[in-house]
């Protein structure tokens, strides 16, 4: 069964007149008439007058929106105003089925995600004859075009573009539909545009279309897609088909639009159906109507481009309007986007529905904003991560079931009659309802301000009631509460009292099982019911003596305690007045304290500025390697007999973990140069050496870095005591640290950057033997200094950390035993030892929030493992008489958390 497609021709007078076969289309192109522009008749200037005082012009009014023909495609139907708000059809999956495309073509070049031929001779381009080829091409760019001079660009611009041909020299087929359908409809697509059609002279052919037009689209009915297709050309009463074939086929009904065509006067008004637009007919209750004349770039090598008109390009702008809304409402059946073009087209001719124009003209700046009615149960599958508005006033005589794990608001004042039902997820309501509320199952109700003309009940115990305090609930009818009530935090401009009216109801019935405001960190509430009014009373509470008692980790333990001094000293300044300089660190405050359990346990280790503690630490631990580094080498010092000059570069991955922390990576990397110098014939070396190396370290779990640039002094001195030694070390370090990390307090989240200069020294003096059967013990005692330059962070929020110069200095010995093998050139090398740090060294440090001074608290440094045991295997070669290389890798374990691997490689030039 074949169709012919759409067209119509402007004529140059611009009367529209049908033509013969088909519904709307391309059509053959008619520019306006050349003018004459007649030279006004010089004149003799007047006189000049004197000159009048200075006055300040007037403001240039800004251009209408509507500036004619040009501005069909998106003024009329207020689809320019729905781009504004940010509907552009992103992420929608859009077919256009048609005759052969020009993927050249300028406004949809680059724009084509798939093109498949389905006609019986795939690639065989458009004849010459046929006036109405590149007609797909034309309307696919006023679905999704991109602008180009004098074209605006399309509805949709930022959908995606599936494109088949099933269209052969004006001949459309239903069983090239059938094929494309099925490949689209794997595809995803979900808006399928049928600009093609024919009328039938009987009831007999009619249903047999109905029939092969259902056939053909029932995979992207069954994928649940919405079919877009053109009511035709003729100027007759009835649709054609395949735009009519739910009149025939009722159950595709609900995935079906029929769209017709209308004038638009200079103003940019409807101003009636354009003589060659079938009407609506029996489609009604699926139909509406678009702009039928539009302007278009010309197409080469055919006879379309300037303007253009046709009931095929007015279905192509409600098939981006369609895109637009899909864009907004991803979640949205077929169904669904059915009933929210039509209920929110703007109603022409007879007061509702009728039979010339159905619903009326397409209004994209309304649909976005969600339905106009529920005309029966509208079924709203909210899945999972989305959080949608309905904004509209909606009517009607339906109801509304809420689905799906996500969150839907209605914020207008609604008067639909039916139900309203929610079996899973969120639904909100900041307007009014003047029906009947049901929570079923575990979904929530959340009220901000909410009004139920009618009455409100909850099934089951675990049914959840979330209101906002300052707003609350009211029905006017009966309130029958049960389950879990979670008092939402209050809006901002509003101080929450010790007592709080939640719900106003005209009758209550029951009482909540649960209550919670925010969260259980910050918060206790307790309530008091009377006939009419429930009443909440809230206590505050210390968050650290909360998170305490309900085990949490001690990270956010320490985040608490920061958080109460915050808010303590706040509280204190906003009761007095001050607020000064206070407006991020209230808001933010205010969002930590009402967010919910999850987000506040996931905000209170980011205050703790963990990776500030892990700096310290690695600069701790830099000093005690610039001296293991330095040490271990030393008593290989021992045949030195002139000037000698080394090199050695030093790595080390490690893991610092701390219980109830998120456990950090990091590396530290060096490059050591020095010198040895024999003095005198006691065999007394001394040296020194320089260090340039790099730290880093990555805290995953909260997205905090650290770069440290270092840069050290090393001096040292070996004296070999008859059998034995003894060695000495001192050594100074510098580190250029850069921080970043994020800060979150709810729903409120800063990345913050700081950069300071730490310093660290360390001295050791080592006793030992002289190798033995290979082996040499020793011990050694040492002192290590890391001091944290002041800092403060940055911080739009407030909620950056500052702090003062601060100083952690620890002692420590060391046992252990070297082991050393000579095998002709080759030398062998082992390592055991064993180190404790002496006393209790804390790393803590004093500091504040950068936005408030007064709130002081002690921030947990990472701790320094007191014991570790340490051990390394090496390897040595004498190249001649001067160079030797030599290397060495090891290992180093201390709490059962915190262990590190390291290799050093060297080489000694001896003149």
């Amino acid at each position: 069964m074949n169709r012919s497609l759409l067209a119509t021709t402007i004529a140059s007078c611009l009367v529209l007149t049908a033509c013969g076969g088909g519904g709307g289309g391309g059509n053959v192109r008619s520019d306006p008439p050349q003018t004459t522009v007649i030279a006004p008749t010089p004149t003799t200037p007047p006189p000049a007058a004197d000159p009048l005082p200075k006055t300040t012009p007037a403001p240039t009014p800004a251009p209408p929106r509507y500036q004619g023909v040009g501005s069909n495609l998106l003024v009329p139907t207020n689809a320019d105003l729905a781009q504004q708000a940010g509907a552009r059809g992103q992420g929608v999956k859009l077919a256009v089925l048609d005759d052969n495309l020009v993927p050249s073509y300028a406004p949809i070049s680059g724009k084509v995600d798939s093109f498949n031929d389905y006609t019986a001779s795939p690639g065989t381009p458009e004849s010459s004859a046929n006036a109405l080829r590149g007609h797909g091409t034309i309307v696919s760019a006023l679905v999704l075009g991109s602008a180009q001079d004098g074209f605006a660009g399309g509805v949709a611009p930022d959908a995606d573009l599936f494109y088949a041909r099933i269209c052969a020299e004006n001949s459309c087929g239903t069983q090239q539909t059938r094929r494309a359908a099925v490949d689209l409809a794997a595809a995803g697509v979900r808006i399928a545009n049928l600009s093609i059609g024919a009328s039938y002279p009987d009831a007999t052919a009619s249903a047999n279309a109905a029939l092969a037009w259902k056939y053909a689209l029932t995979p992207l009915v069954q994928a649940d897609a919405l079919i877009v297709a053109s009511t035709g050309n003729e100027g007759a009463a009835e649709a054609s088909y395949p735009a009519a074939t739910p009149v025939q086929e009722a159950s595709v009904r609900n995935n079906w639009l029929a769209v017709g065509a209308i004038n638009i006067d200079s103003a940019g008004n409807a101003a009636g159906l354009t003589s060659y637009s079938n009407h609506c007919g029996a489609a009604a209750q699926w139909c509406l109507v678009a702009p039928g004349t539009y302007t278009a770039p010309a197409l080469a090598g055919t006879e379309l481009g300037g303007q253009i008109a046709g009931t095929s390009f007015s279905t192509a702008a409600v098939s981006g309007v369609a895109a637009q809304v899909l864009g907004v409402y991803p979640w949205m059946s077929a169904s669904n986007l059915q009933q929210t073009l039509l209920t929110t087209a703007t109603d022409l001719g007879d007061p509702g529905v009728d039979a010339l124009y159905g619903w009326g003209l397409v209004n994209a700046a309304k649909a976005i904003k969600g339905p106009g009615q529920f005309a029966s149960n509208w079924a709203a599958n909210v899945t999972a991560g989305y959080d949608s508005t309905f904004s509209n006033d909606i009517s009607g005589v339906g109801s509304l079931t809420k689905n799906g794990t996500g969150k839907l608001t209605l914020s207008g004042n609604n008067s639909y009659t039916g139900g309203t039902s929610i079996s899973d997820g969120v639904l909100a309501l900041s307007g009014s309802l003047r029906s009947d509320v049901i929570v079923l199952n575990s979904a929530t109700f959340e009220s901000r301000g909410g009004v139920i003309n009618g009455n409100y009940s909850l099934v089951n115990n675990t049914g959840t009631t979330s209101l906002e305090l300052g707003k609350g609930l009211t029905v006017t009818g009966r309130a029958s509460l049960k389950g879990n009530l979670l008092l939402l935090p209050e809006a901002a401009g509003y101080t929450v009292g010790s007592t709080e009216k939640i719900v106003k109801a005209g009758v209550l019935q029951g009482t909540f099982d649960r209550v919670q405001y925010a969260n259980n960190f910050f918060w206790t509430a307790a309530l008091s019911y009377d006939p009419t009014t429930v009443t909440a009373t809230l206590t505050r509470n210390a968050s650290a003596a909360s998170a305490q008692a309900a085990g949490a980790p001690q990270s956010v333990v320490n985040g608490a305690n920061q958080a109460d001094a915050l808010v303590n000293v706040l509280d204190t300044r906003v009761a007095s007045g001050d607020t000064d300089n206070l407006g991020g660190l209230i808001s933010a405050t205010g969002s930590l304290i009402g967010a919910s359990d999850a987000q506040v346990a996931a905000s209170l280790p980011t205050l703790t500025g963990q990776v500030h503690g892990i700096e310290r630490t690695l600069g701790f631990q830099s000093a005690l390697n610039d001296a293991r580094v330095a040490a271990d080498r030393l008593p290989y010092l021992a045949d030195t007999t002139s000037l000698t000059t080394w090199m050695q570069g030093s790595y080390l991955d490690g893991d610092l973990g701390r219980r109830g922390f998120d456990s950090a990576d990091y590396t530290q990397q060096a490059t050591t140069f020095g010198v040895d110098l024999p003095i005198g014939n006691a065999g007394t070396i001394v040296g020194a050496a320089v260090t340039s190396g790099q730290d880093r370290a990555h805290i995953a779990a909260s997205s905090s870095r650290l770069r440290s640039d270092r840069y050290a002094m090393t001096a040292y001195l070996y004296q070999p005591i008859g059998k034995s030694y003894l060695s000495a070390i001192g050594s100074y370090g510098m580190s250029n640290v850069e921080t970043e990390r994020d800060v979150l307090a709810g729903s409120i989240g800063e990345r913050l950057q700081d950069r300071r200069h730490d310093t660290n020294w360390s001295a050791r003096a080592e006793f030992g033997l002289m190798p033995q059967a290979g082996l040499s013990p020793f011990v050694a005692a040492g002192v290590v200094s890391q001091t944290q330059d002041a800092f403060s962070e940055a911080s739009v929020t407030g909620l950056g950390l500052s702090a003062n110069s601060d100083t952690l200095r620890a002692g420590y010995g060391e046992v252990g035993v070297r082991g050393h093998l000579a095998r002709g050139n080759w030398g062998f090398d082992g390592l055991v030892a064993y180190r404790s740090l002496l006393g209790n060294p804390n790393a803590d440090f004093s500091a504040w929030f950068t936005g408030l001074p007064e709130a002081r608290f002690n921030v947990a440094g990472e701790p320094v493992s007191k014991q570790s045991l340490r051990a390394s295997v090496g390897l040595r070669y004498q190249l001649n008489d001067a160079f030797s290389i030599y290397g060495n890798v090891g290992a180093e374990r201390a709490r059962a958390d915190t262990n590190s691997i390291n290799a050093n490689i060297g080489l000694r030039w001896q003149f």
